[in-house]
């Protein structure tokens, strides 16, 4: 299972970042591998809709689960449309 987690920095140390949408860094954490990838969030410059297009982002890379302090409405519907918890 891939668990992605936004953060503030490229570390596993790394706060858990409190924006969703404007996170600078998704760490993605591999359960069966136990193996870590930090990705740059494009979405974070946005003028608008950052967290739908962090949550297409998040899509696309294939995770099964998000941990986040909060969730947009628009950003659920992406994540639930793709089967991610």
């Amino acid at each position: 299972m891939i668990v992605a987690v936004p953060a503030e920095e490229k570390s596993l140390d790394s706060a858990i970042c409190v924006s969703f949408g404007r996170a600078p860094i998704y760490c993605l954490y591999d359960t069966e591998k136990e193996t870590s990838t930090f990705l740059d969030n494009k979405a974070a410059e946005a003028p608008g809709e950052a967290g739908i297009q962090a949550a297409q982002f998040l899509a696309d890379q294939k995770i099964d689960s998000l941990i986040t302090f909060s969730l947009g409405e628009d950003a659920s519907k992406v994540l639930s449309a793709a089967n991610i918890s």
